[in-house]
């Protein structure tokens, strides 16, 4: 049986890391991957006891359990954490054989051993990474509590100058228009940073995950993957966001790309609110020419208008239906059930607010207008039975244009 096992070990420690040691310890015998993996050579191992290799964070008491361990004639499995000649950090998942003699004592104990200290090494890279990520959200979060503080100061601020100064000259118009675009922008990375607290926390997880699951390679990389999209979906969210702060050049676009962009980076302020958007096409999508980023600015303010309007009420439903409007047009309609608009000939007027005064000065619709019919298109406001309508009317792009 001693001969049967010993072929065996010589079998396979041309593949593993082995070493083999008497009844008290002393190293007998390695291999080349010991040598390799530990710094020393055969020579200088030879002869020393297995503390050669003690890492100087192992207990006393740790060394008390594996000898313990070392009496029972069963093999058994253990993570050993070395230290190399050259004082590098080894962990070794190690699999210890007893070797019995004629009567059945133990006589040597030879080690099998894979070299993991590849995954222990990634998970305290990960480890920083997390750190790293929980100090930029709260740094993130700060600023964007500043910038929320100072966000409806400037908001009144701005339509107060426009109330008292506005006047029909397209310069000047275009200047308070940039004005209510900057505001926007804020309140955009307000929405970002609440629609970043969700996938930070889920990466923190993965990240605990990936730890757990060191050992485990398909595990570590499934955890891996679900990292990598995480992170992707944020860097997707700032591409979003850096796009809109540039002017838009007109051009084609598919329609279900806005709506999606305009729910993914507005996601929590809309949940938060207990919107409930539902989209409908008559089909699978449609080709438009305009500016993609700002009609994504048109859908949030109706968006918000609709919200807006239901008030105190549970369950606020937003209807968007997509079809095709004559031959050459696509038909956006958005539509509530929250009783519908007053006054429907001033809804688009500056200075005309859908909400209570203090609610605001009602240029959102008016800047609405503004974007679409930029975008050679039209915006028309109308109620049905239970709430308000607003019909957009794009122009439709050929596939192959």
């Amino acid at each position: 049986m001693k001969m049967d096992l010993n072929a065996y070990i010589k079998g396979i420690e041309k593949m593993m890391i082995y070493s083999q040691t008497d009844e008290n310890g002393v190293i007998t015998n390695v291999n080349r991957h010991f040598c390799r993996v530990s710094g020393y050579s055969k020579k200088e191992l030879i002869g020393k006891k297995h503390g050669i290799l003690k890492h100087p964070d192992i207990s006393k008491c740790a060394f008390r359990k594996l000898r313990k361990k070392m009496g029972d004639t069963k093999p058994y499995k253990i993570i050993f954490q070395n230290l190399s000649k050259d004082g590098k950090t080894l962990y070794l998942d190690t699999l210890i054989i007893p070797i019995l003699n004629e009567k059945a004592e133990i006589c040597a104990y030879a080690s099998l051993s894979y070299d993991i200290s590849k995954f222990f090494e990634l998970n305290g890279e990960l480890l920083n990474a997390k750190n790293e990520l929980r100090q930029m959200n709260e740094n993130f979060e700060e600023v964007m509590i500043n910038y929320h503080k100072s966000f409806y100061e400037q908001r009144q601020s701005v339509e107060e100058e426009l109330r008292s100064n506005f006047i029909n000259n397209e310069a000047e118009l275009r200047q308070i228009h940039q004005k209510s675009v900057d505001i926007s922008v804020q309140q955009t990375l307000v929405n970002l940073a609440h629609q970043w607290r969700q996938p930070l926390n889920e990466l923190g997880i993965a990240l605990f995950e990936l730890k757990n699951n060191a050992q485990n390679s398909n595990a570590l990389q499934a955890n891996y993957d679900k990292c990598k999209d995480l992170i992707q979906k944020m860097s997707s969210s700032i591409d979003s966001f850096t796009n809109s702060l540039s002017k838009q050049r007109l051009s084609c676009f598919w329609l279900k790309n806005a709506l999606k962009e305009v729910l993914d980076i507005n996601f929590e302020a809309f949940e938060n609110a207990g919107a409930n958007i539902e989209i409908q096409s008559k089909e699978s999508d449609y080709l438009v020419f305009g500016a993609k980023d700002e009609l994504v600015r048109v859908f949030y303010h109706l968006f918000m208008n609709a919200i807006e309007a239901y008030g105190k009420k549970k369950n606020k439903n937003i209807f968007v239906t997509l079809s095709k409007f004559n031959k050459n047009y696509v038909k956006i309609s958005v539509k509530d059930k929250a009783g519908g608009i007053l006054f429907l000939d001033k809804v688009f007027q500056p200075f005309w607010t859908t909400k209570y005064p203090v609610q605001g000065a009602g240029l959102d619709l008016y800047f609405c207008k503004q974007i679409v019919e930029s975008m050679q298109g039209q915006i028309v406001a109308s109620n049905d039975k239970k709430g308000a309508c607003f019909n957009i009317y794009l122009k439709e792009c050929k596939e192959n244009q």
